[in-house]
């Protein structure tokens, strides 16, 4: 799959500048798995959407 790994990465910063200011603990992390779990947590994704990116990194 050509340009998965960017297309996630994008999605997870996209994610920090979409909730950031509601939702402050996103702009802890740099690193798209973290952010990607931290929005989770936060209730701004299912954790079935967040298990299937997080390995494809």
């Amino acid at each position: 799959m050509d340009g998965g790994l960017i297309d996630i990465e994008f999605l997870a910063q996209f994610m920090v500048l979409a909730y950031g200011q509601g939702c402050p603990e996103l702009m802890i992390f740099t690193d798209a798995i973290r952010i990607l779990e931290t929005t989770e947590s936060a209730g701004r994704a299912d954790y079935e959407q967040v298990a299937t990116l997080t390995p494809l990194l």
